[in-house]
């Protein structure tokens, strides 16, 4: 399977910028995920910590694109 993306520059430099960068986002996303998921199972904390870590990674995973972290 061959994709071809155009972007007209400058106008769509963002929309370009992100497509290069996507790879790098995964990353970021994944990486958080897991800062996130480990904290909560073995971090020591207030409730109050707690409810905001998983408001935080509730908020990463409705947010990002389906199949992001497969």
């Amino acid at each position: 399977m061959k994709v071809t993306l155009e972007f007209t520059l400058p106008e769509d430099a963002w929309e370009h910028q992100d497509a290069l960068q996507g790879p790098a986002y995964h990353r970021a996303l994944r990486e958080i995920d897991d800062y996130l998921r480990n904290r909560l199972k073995h971090g020591t904390m207030s409730n109050e910590m707690r409810n905001e870590l998983e408001a935080v990674r509730r908020l990463l995973l409705e947010e990002a694109p389906p199949g992001w972290d497969e």
